[in-house]
């Protein structure tokens, strides 16, 4: 660094050279991720009001594979919409793809083939959509049409008719699990734009919400996960990875998680 800066955010792609920088790695310090990028089904209409199909389209991804071919070294895998820096004690293990389950719960809702589902309209106006595409077209046999539009248009119209799957980047308001499974899922909150109801969410959403002891609060956001997992309103695709350099002897700085560093607490070593 060049004596003209002491902490600075770091584009991902700069991120990835300098790691290799002999002066300049030392000072790389990665952010925890507290965004999510996720597709999105409308659970309001054929054929995705129906979970096994909403749960066919999760269990054909092989997630792990496609969000290297789709983000790089950009984001990581998302197990769930919560980011793994809100779950101190362990967050829910990723469920393994399986295309030949994928295509049987398709059977068992009436569709020989992913064809019969008709043409499907996938938006990528939040994420790389293309792996999950191709995947879908591959192993369920789905007929997908991938759309875009400007942005200011794609936000009227996802909460007055989102597409059959849409897609979103978030980024937490506040660092609890409660601010994203609340404010995206619950069935009177704005951005639920997949307009998911389920009275079993929101009774585990009540009961996590009056924990107050870290152990039980954890667990009972671990029964909220299994619900949505079961359901499968959403599909979790990454977290966003994000890179800060340091001055040498700055201190205070945590762990660098974007939108909720402390100047306060930063101070130089003696």
């Amino acid at each position: 660094m060049a004596e003209e800066l002491d902490l600075t955010p770091v584009f991902f792609g700069d991120a990835s050279w300098i790691a290799y920088d002999p002066e300049l790695w030392p000072h790389l310090h990665p952010a925890a991720a507290l965004g999510v990028q996720y597709f999105g089904f409308d659970t309001t209409r054929p054929p995705f009001d129906d979970a096994r199909v909403r749960r066919a389209f999760l269990l054909a991804l092989d997630r792990p594979r496609l969000v290297a071919q789709s983000e790089g070294s950009a984001a990581t895998v998302a197990t769930s919409i919560v980011p793994s820096a809100l779950w101190p004690e362990g967050i829910p293990a990723d469920e393994p793809s399986d295309p030949e389950v994928a295509r049987d719960l398709l059977t068992q809702v009436g569709y020989a083939s992913g064809a019969d589902l008709g043409l499907i309209a996938v938006n990528a106006n939040g994420l790389n959509v293309a792996p999950a595409v191709a995947t879908w077209r591959e192993e369920l046999g789905v007929e997908i049409a991938v759309e875009t539009m400007d942005w200011v248009d794609y936000l009227t119209i996802l909460p007055q008719r989102p597409p059959p799957i849409f897609t979103v980047n978030w980024i937490t308001d506040y660092p609890s699990p409660y601010a994203l499974y609340g404010l995206l899922l619950l069935p009177d909150a704005a951005s639920n734009h997949g307009l998911w109801d389920n009275a079993e969410f929101v009774a585990r959403m009540e009961a996590a919400a009056r924990e107050t002891d870290p152990g039980a609060q954890h667990d009972a956001y671990l029964a909220v996960e299994a619900v949505v997992d079961a359901e499968a309103p959403v599909i979790p695709w990454s977290w966003d990875a994000s890179h800060w350099l340091v001055r040498e002897d700055l201190q205070g700085v945590g762990n660098l998680t974007v939108g909720l560093l402390d100047f306060g607490r930063l101070s130089w070593a003696d």
